[in-house]
């Protein structure tokens, strides 16, 4: 008999090893994801502390658990004008042989319901990139591909190769005399992603310090320069923190920032500044290096598609908040 409840501490246990079994799919296609993550109690650790403040369901078959699904609620603003709720790759799985698509079917409606409830409107989950089963899934409840979150190899022996730009275009790391001219940069970013295809809203409050953001002791950065005005950079982290979960880790770098003005795109820029950044790397014991993007960011995404693959998925909906008006929510 299989019944749905409410995900509660004694289902930590058994949702932990759910999910590193879904982890363990992954890692097959991915080595380097990191294997802490693998790991039961790091998993059980993750869950114990979203149950704190955060409804979820679980789904029994004969009473012993097949699935669980939690999130983030009330998130303000989240996506929208309207709060919003979120499920990392972490807060949710289900076991195989029992129904998979149905668990999740399940699990989907009732938690929506009370997200709904709560007044949260956009709905967005992300997911392991080889689970295409889940991917299409979510596609049929009504969600769309937001965000990738996706990997390289940093292998010692392996370069890029870039072609050479042109030789008036100079190749080299930021520095203070910069700062001008990267926030000038940082601008035609945000407002290039505000534009069609990508329609993203900026969600940060306060104006980017600069210095901090490009020049920090964390990060490093890589410009390129022609007749003393930039145009072109890509942004390294020592670690990839605005990102899925599981590239979250001291093995794996991170990038979280790169624009190139239109005018030279196509020239090699892009490739020759990601094998400085990916050196850099290197030089610092990374073992992997993880990026995020908009998928409807189309030049983007095909930068990154080209050096990178995806771990994990993220998709949104929006529900119609009259829904909730009605009292059919």
């Amino acid at each position: 008999m299989v019944s749905i409840v409410t995900l509660a501490h004694q289902h930590v246990d058994d949702g932990a090893k759910l999910f590193v079994q879904s982890y363990a799919k992954q890692r097959e296609s991915m080595a380097c994801l990191p294997p802490k993550y693998a790991k039961h109690e790091t998993a059980a650790q993750l869950l114990e502390g979203i149950l704190e403040n955060h409804p979820g369901v679980a789904t029994l078959s004969d009473g012993r658990l097949v699935g669980y699904l939690t999130g983030y609620g009330m998130i303000p603003n989240f996506k929208s004008i309207q709060p919003g709720a979120y499920v990392p790759e972490w807060a949710h799985a289900a076991a195989d042989g029992h129904d998979r698509e149905r668990i999740y079917q399940f699990m989907l409606e009732n938690l929506s319901r009370a997200w709904i409830g709560n007044g949260s409107f956009a709905h967005a989950i992300t997911f392991f990139a080889a689970d295409d089963a889940l991917r299409e899934l979510f596609c049929w409840a009504g969600f769309g591909l937001l965000v990738v979150d996706a990997v390289r190899v940093i292998d010692p022996a392996d370069r890029l190769k870039p072609a050479e730009p042109e030789p008036e275009i100079v190749i080299r790391q930021a520095n203070e005399g910069d700062l001008e001219e990267l926030a000038r940069l940082d601008n035609e970013l945000i407002n290039y992603l505000q534009r069609a295809p990508t329609f993203l809203f900026p969600d940060h409050e306060k104006e980017p310090d600069t210095a901090v953001e490009f020049l920090g002791e964390n990060a490093f950065s890589m410009v390129a320069e022609k007749d003393q005005r930039l145009l072109a950079c890509i942004r390294g982290t020592l670690r990839k923190e605005d990102a899925c979960t599981i590239v979250q880790d001291a093995s794996v770098m991170g990038i979280d920032f790169a624009y190139t003005d239109p005018n030279v795109r196509g020239m090699g820029i892009g490739r020759r500044l990601l094998d400085e950044i990916l050196d850099w790397g290197r030089s610092r014991q990374k073992t992997a290096c993880a990026v995020d993007f908009e998928s409807a960011n189309a030049l983007g995404s095909a930068f990154w598609m080209k050096h990178f693959s995806p771990v994990c998925f993220s998709a949104i909906r929006h529900v119609d908040p009259r829904v909730a008006e009605s009292g059919d929510g």
